[in-house]
């Protein structure tokens, strides 16, 4: 109305020139872009995800760690490849750190070269990738069909993307306003309490910190949670581990069916939970950094099961 009112003033080209800018101001359409098809190779009988890398022209597999802050390389498996690790500085007593500079560390389409972080490891896989790696990327998983997706959307803010499953459910998330931290934190209600909580390939399971289950009245003393092993913890610590049903488990607007966690000691992380492969081999997930949200589409009627399950 305003630019036709303020047409009736005007030469009639520039009237014609100025009617036709909410045309060319019209906002941009979604462009999701070319996504990287990833495949997934399933280690070890926990089944611990690995993709195909690069590292200085030599084909090797990195184990996928969503839960890791940053990527680390394994010394024995560089210096097999002939690349020379070397010591850090530091100033903290008795820590000894490593580190190397490559020119070249592809993986999942793209390539990150400069100084990497490295540890002493048994592991065959060249080192693990953490979130850092897909800092400005979306990142899709679905372990059911050993595969990831890799994307860079723009201009969908407020798009739907999740476009295999139209009822996909959402969950916001979000990273640490510093960038030190660039794992997505989401809430998880569990018995009518909120937890924070991350994805995490690199476990096998779902788990709750004890002292966070217990403030939601889940005891290792109850008579329906049971013992389940232990886990090595900090320090090469030994930690016990208890099985424990929950009443109720909500992630944004998907009640998750019959859940069932592990619970252990996690001080040192604080009051959170993270979860494992137990979870994602029964969902398709997307976690899309560019709309700081997540879509989750559960694969059937179980939510949690254990390796091999779904093969």
């Amino acid at each position: 109305m305003k630019q036709t009112l303020l047409c009736l003033r005007l030469p009639v080209l520039t009237c014609a020139a100025l009617l036709a800018l909410p045309i060319a101001a019209h906002a941009q359409a979604c462009n999701v872009g070319e996504q990287t098809l990833v495949p997934l190779t399933l280690v070890g009988s926990q089944e611990y995800p690995a993709i195909p890398v690069t590292i200085e022209g030599q084909a090797k597999t990195a184990l996928l760690e969503t839960e890791s802050r940053v990527t680390l390389l394994h010394r024995a498996s560089l210096e097999k490849l002939g690349i020379k690790v070397g010591n850090v500085d530091t100033i903290y007593a008795g820590a000894d750190m490593m580190a190397v500079q490559l020119s070249q560390f592809a993986a999942a389409g793209f390539n990150m070269k400069g100084i990497f972080s490295v540890i002493d490891s048994s592991d065959e896989e060249v080192g693990s990738i953490g979130i850092n790696y897909f800092q400005r990327r979306d990142w899709e998983l679905w372990l059911a069909n050993k595969e990831m997706r890799i994307s860079r959307p723009s201009n969908c803010r407020s798009a739907f993307l999740a476009s295999w499953d139209p009822h996909a459910y959402t969950v916001k998330f979000d990273i640490d306003s510093s960038l030190r931290d660039l794992r997505p934190w989401f809430n998880v209600r569990i018995n009518g309490t909120d937890v924070r909580a991350v994805i995490a390939t690199g476990s096998p399971y779902s788990y709750l910190d004890l002292h966070t289950a217990a403030r939601l009245g889940i005891t290792p003393d109850l008579p329906n949670v049971a013992p389940s092993g232990e886990v090595i913890s900090w320090r090469k610590r030994r930690m016990k581990v208890w099985r424990a049903p929950v009443s109720e488990m909500l992630i944004g607007n998907y009640k998750v069916p019959d859940p069932q966690l592990r619970v252990f000691d996690m001080t040192l992380s604080g009051e959170m939970m993270v979860l494992g492969l137990d979870f994602l081999r029964n969902h398709r997930i997307l976690v899309s950094m560019s709309q700081r949200r997540m879509y989750i589409s559960p694969l059937g009627d179980a939510a949690f099961s254990k390796p091999g399950a779904r093969n």
